[in-house]
């Protein structure tokens, strides 16, 4: 019997697996950012409909709403190009959250940064980035063999 000796393009490279857990989580966790994302695109809408000119303050609550959205389907999927925008996208997210800090700060301006801007803001992105860049713990000997007796391929 001849078995395929070459690097299959579903499974990844010795010492690179990941734990489908965390993607699983961060699929949640995206998914719960877009739900708030179409929350801000309801209000903007709401807004609008009041009779009030919104501009284009619709586009970025469009692409707070599709984009993670988008992006949860792609890390659910492993894609990498997902895994990297996720992280370019929650890296511009806690970028914006700091200006709004910043601004904050002013005498002049009344934002108030409360607990519900500091989850959005700081512990949502915060925790996606953790999942997807801190590497997977090596599984056990035990749970190799399980997965690879579920694939009918050798550990």
């Amino acid at each position: 019997m001849v078995t395929d000796t070459r690097p299959s393009q579903t499974q990844p490279a010795p010492g690179t697996e990941r734990d489908p857990g965390r993607d699983e989580i961060a699929f949640v966790l995206l998914l719960v950012q877009s739900g708030l994302g179409v929350l801000s695109l309801a209000g903007v809408i709401v807004v609008a409909a009041a009779g009030v000119r919104t501009g284009l303050a619709a586009v970025p609550a469009l692409v707070q709403a599709l984009a993670p959205l988008v992006l949860a389907f792609g890390v659910a999927a492993r894609r990498p190009w997902a895994r990297r925008g996720t992280l370019a996208y929650e890296a511009l997210a806690l970028a914006g959250f700091t200006v709004n800090a910043l601004v904050a700060l002013s005498p002049r301006v009344g934002l108030d940064l409360g607990a519900a801007a500091l989850l959005t803001g700081v512990a949502l992105p915060a925790a996606i980035v953790g999942l997807l860049v801190t590497p997977s713990p090596p599984r056990p000997a035990a749970a190799r063999e399980v997965a690879a007796a579920g694939t009918g391929e050798a550990p």
